[in-house]
């Protein structure tokens, strides 16, 4: 996570999906970062915009 502080909620679940070879879902790793005590990255406007 250090490496990629960074990174959008949708990013970091790309990375684990390859890494892994396992399927996790946006919700359930916010929820787990939520558990952990680690805040949210909100998307601002702009990039809001782009992914859509």
């Amino acid at each position: 996570m250090k490496e990629h502080a960074y990174y959008y909620l949708d990013e970091i679940v790309g990375e684990i999906n390859r890494e892994t070879d396992k399927e996790v879902s946006t919700s359930t790793l916010r929820r787990s970062l939520k558990y952990c005590g680690i805040a949210r990255k909100k998307c601002n406007r702009s990039r809001a915009r782009l992914r859509y």
